[in-house]
């Protein structure tokens, strides 16, 4: 292929990736939904499991964090050296503007990730 056929064949693998994005997307919200749905139905006759066929479907509870104070939730990881509450990747906005600052961040190195960028001239 020529580089012209290569660019456009990249153009509609792009396009198609997009509308499958979004397809994925609306099928999650509808599966979000259903799921709402069903614990409601089993609420509603007071059970917490249901079987159909060979699937059984179960209502799960988990208790996840949601930080409502950044700052105290820092100065507890800080003082008590809890960084594994952390997601383990850096900010690679904030790493690279302290890079261009001419600060060196102990413990990273840096590698060029080369992409193909895209732009596209509506008009």
């Amino acid at each position: 292929m020529n580089l012209k056929n290569l660019v456009i064949a990249k153009l509609d693998l792009m396009n198609e990736k997009s509308a499958l994005i979004k397809q994925v997307s609306t099928l999650k919200e509808q599966i979000e939904s259903i799921d709402h749905e069903i614990m409601n139905a089993m609420e509603d006759v007071g059970i917490d499991q249901a079987r159909v066929g060979d699937t059984t479907v179960f209502v799960q509870h988990q208790f996840v964090p949601s930080v409502d104070n950044w700052d105290d939730f820092y100065d507890y990881i800080y003082s008590t050296r809890s960084f594994h509450l952390l997601e383990r990747r850096p900010a690679t906005k904030a790493w690279r503007e302290l890079l261009e600052g001419g600060e060196l961040v102990p413990g990273t190195e840096s590698f060029e990730k080369i992409t193909l960028g895209k732009r596209t001239s509506h008009g």
